[in-house]
C-alpha cells in the first residue's frame, strides 16, 4: 500500500503537494511521504537532503533520514543522525537540534572552523559572538582561515590555532578591555594572533590557565599612554604552560610618556614552572618583565628597537639562556628576586648594561658588549636595599660613555667577576672620574681583568679618574687575581691627563699580578703599603701613592728588572735593580 502511494507521488509529486483542499494533518503526512519519495526517487538506498541554512534544518520533522548537507558558504557540510544522544546542546556550527530534538553532528576530522559558527573574518562585521560560540561547543579545537576577525574581548578555553594571515583585531572598548583573548583553558594550547589595532587594552593575551601548549603568541599594534593601564602584550599567571614562540610588534608608549608599559612578556604573580623557548620583539617598551613570586624560564629574547629594559624581574627567579638587547636604556635589570642568565649581547643602550637593587643572586656567565654597546657595565639602583650578589663569569666587548661600574648606593654583599676584557672609548662628554666605584661592595672578587683604554679623537683630560677605586667601605677581604690595564691616548692630552689604574683604600685587599701600560698617571694610588701583593707591573716608578719599603715595580719594557722601594713615604724613594 505504502509502495504504491510512493509511485504515485513520484509520477505526481506537484499535484499532490499543492492541493490546498486536504485537511492540516493529512497535508503534513503527504508532504512527509512526499519527500520519502523524492528521496527514493533519485537513489534507491538515498537518506540525505539538503537544505540552506542551520534554521532550516532545525525545522526538519522528517522521519527517515540520516544525512543532512549543507551547501551554503562558510558552513557547508555534512551532518549526520546520532539517534542514541538526546543531551548535548545545540552549539551553532557542530550540532544542530530539529524540531523533534534529534541531534544533527557535523562530520569532520581535526579542528572546527570558526566560521561554522558565524564569523564572517571580513575585517568589518563583529565576530565576537561567533568566536565565544565556537569557543563554547563540543569541538576539540577551533582553526582560524587566513582573515582579520574583528572583535572585542572573549574568552579561550581550548585550543585555537590561527593559520598564518589570520588575526583577531581588537575593538576597542569603553572602558578599555581587561584583556583581548584570556585564555583559561588547562592542558590546551593553540596559535594565537592578536592585533591590539593601536588601542590600549590592559593585556592583549591573558593566561590563566594551567599546563598549556602553544606553538605561537604574536601580538601587535598595542600602545600605552598617560592615564591608561599598565599592560602587556602577553601575561601568563598559570603554572607549567609551555610557549614555543612569541612574538611582538609596535608594543609601544604612546606619545612624551615616560611609562615602561607596555611590556612584551610579563610574568604575574602566581606564575610559576612556565617556560617560553623563544620570544622576539620589533619596537618594544619593554622585553620581558617579572613579578612571579617564583621560578620561570625563557630561552632566547632577541629585541630590537627596545625603549626600555630587555628584562626587568622584580621577584622570584628567572631563568634565561639568552639575550640580544638592542635598545636605548638597561638591558637587565633585577631590583628584586634572582636571574640566572646564560649569554647577553648588548648592541646598544643609553645606561647601564646590568642594573640591581634590594635583590638575592643576579648570575651571568657571557656578557658581551657589541656595537655602540652600554654607558656603562653595571651600576646599583636606588639608595637602600641589600643585593646578596652579582656574578659575571665572563665579560668581553666594546664599552662607550662614562665608565665600567657606578656601584655606590644601597649595598651589595659580593660583586664577582672571574674573566673581564674589555676595550674603552670614551665619548665626547664622558665623565670617566668614577670608572669603576665600589662603595656599595661587601666583598670584591675579581679575576683575570684586561682593559685596553683607547681615546682616538677625545683626549683623556680628565683629573682624578679612578679606573678601579675601591673604598675604605669595603669590610671583608677583597682580592684580584691579574689585572692588565693598557691606556692608549691619542686625542693629544698625554700628560695633562690624571688617570689611577687603581686606587686602593681599603684594608686587606690582595693582588696576584698587575700590569699598567700609560703615560698619562700613575699605576697605584692610595695606600699601596697595605697592599697583598705579587708581582706589579708599571712603565714608571710611583708618583703618588703611600709606599713601604721594599716593594717592587717591574717594569713592562724589561723582562727581568724594575724600581725597588728604599724607602717608604708617599711616594717614598725608589732605585732601579735588575738593569
Amino acid at each position: 500500500m505504502r509502495a504504491m502511494m510512493i509511485s504515485k507521488l513520484c509520477a505526481g509529486r506537484r499535484r499532490v503537494n499543492s492541493s490546498s483542499k486536504l485537511r492540516p494533518a493529512r497535508r503534513r503526512l503527504v508532504l512527509t511521504l512526499g519527500l520519502l519519495a523524492t528521496l527514493r526517487c533519485g537513489s534507491a538506498n538515498s537518506r540525505t537532503f539538503a537544505v540552506d541554512t542551520y534554521d532550516a534544518l532545525r525545522k526538519v520533522d522528517v522521519v527517515g533520514v540520516e544525512s543532512v548537507r549543507l551547501d551554503a558558504e562558510l558552513i557547508a557540510g555534512t551532518f549526520d543522525l546520532d539517534e542514541l544522544d538526546h543531551v548535548t546542546r545545540d552549539d551553532g556550527g557542530t550540532v544542530i537540534v530539529d524540531k523533534l530534538a534529534r541531534r544533527w553532528k557535523r562530520k569532520y576530522s581535526g579542528a572546527a572552523d570558526v566560521r561554522w559558527f558565524g564569523a564572517r573574518g571580513d575585517g568589518l562585521s563583529l565576530d565576537t559572538v561567533a568566536i565565544q560560540r565556537a569557543d563554547r561547543s563540543i569541538a576539540a579545537e577551533i582553526y582560524f582561515p587566513p582573515a582579520i576577525y574583528p572583535t572585542a574581548s572573549v574568552r579561550m578555553t581550548k585550543p585555537w590555532y590561527m593559520a598564518d594571515g589570520a588575526w583577531l583585531k581588537y575593538v576597542p572598548e569603553k572602558p578599555n578591555a581587561a584583556w583581548i583573548v584570556k585564555c583559561e583553558a588547562n592542558r590546551g594550547g593553540g596559535r594565537i594572533h592578536v592585533d591590539g589595532n593601536w588601542d590600549a587594552p590592559m593585556v592583549g593575551v591573558l593566561v590563566t590557565g594551567n599546563g598549556n601548549t602553544f606553538a605561537e603568541l604574536t601580538v601587535r599594534n598595542i600602545v600605552s599612554g598617560v592615564g591608561d593601564p599598565v599592560g602587556a602584550a602577553i601575561k601568563i599567571s598559570g603554572r607549567d604552560n609551555n610557549v614555543e614562540k612569541i612574538r611582538g610588534v609596535n608594543i609601544l608608549r604612546r606619545g612624551n610618556s615616560n611609562m615602561s608599559s607596555p611590556q612584551l612578556l610579563t610574568f604575574g604573580k602566581g606564575a610559576e614552572g612556565n617556560r617560553v623557548r623563544g620570544l622576539s620583539g620589533i619596537k618594544v617598551t619593554s622585553g620581558v618583565v617579572s613579578a612571579a613570586t617564583s621560578r620561570n624560564f625563557v630561552g632566547r629574547i632577541d629585541l630590537d628597537g627596545a625603549l626600555d629594559n630587555g628584562i626587568y624581574n622584580t621577584s622570584g627567579y628567572l631563568d634565561v639562556d639568552e639575550l640580544i638587547y638592542r635598545g636605548e636604556d638597561e638591558a637587565i635589570v633585577v631590583i628584586g628576586g634572582g636571574l640566572d642568565l646564560n649569554v647577553a649581547t648588548i648592541y646598544s643602550g643609553f645606561n647601564a648594561a646590568v642594573g640591581i637593587a634590594n635583590c638575592e643572586d643576579v648570575r651571568i656567565a657571557n656578557l658581551m658588549l657589541r656595537g655602540a654597546g652600554p654607558t656603562s657595565l653595571c651600576k646599583t639602583r636606588g639608595s637602600d636595599g641589600f643585593c646578596r650578589s652579582l656574578t659575571l663569569s665572563n665579560v668581553s666587548g666594546v664599552l662607550h660613555g662614562d665608565g665600567l661600574c657606578y656601584m655606590a648606593r644601597g649595598k651589595v654583599g659580593l660583586f664577582r667577576i672571574d674573566r673581564l676584557e674589555l676595550e674603552y672609548r670614551p665619548n665626547l662628554g664622558s665623565d670617566p672620574r668614577k670608572w669603576a666605584y665600589f662603595s656599595a661592595c661587601e666583598r670584591i672578587e675579581l679575576g683575570k681583568i684586561a682593559i685596553s683604554i683607547v681615546s682616538q679623537n677625545v683626549p683623556l683630560s680628565h683629573e682624578d679618574v679612578f679606573l678601579l677605586r675601591f673604598p675604605p667601605e669595603l669590610i671583608s677581604p677583597s682580592s684580584i687575581d691579574s689585572i692588565k690595564i693598557d691606556i692608549v691616548d691619542r686625542g693629544g692630552a698625554s700628560g695633562k691627563a690624571s688617570w689611577r689604574a687603581l686606587n686602593v683604600l681599603s684594608p686587606g685587599m690582595s693582588l696576584n699580578e698587575g700590569f699598567l701600560r700609560t703615560d698619562a698617571g700613575p699605576f697605584l694610588e692610595g695606600s699601596p703599603r697595605d697592599l697583598v701583593a705579587g708581582r706589579l707591573y708599571a712603565n714608571g716608578v710611583p708618583k703618588v701613592g703611600v709606599w713601604r719599603a721594599g716593594q717592587r715595580l717591574w717594569d713592562v719594557g724589561l723582562s727581568n728588572g724594575g724600581w725597588r722601594c728604599v724607602e717608604g713615604g708617599s711616594p717614598g724613594v725608589w732605585i732601579p735593580f735588575g738593569r
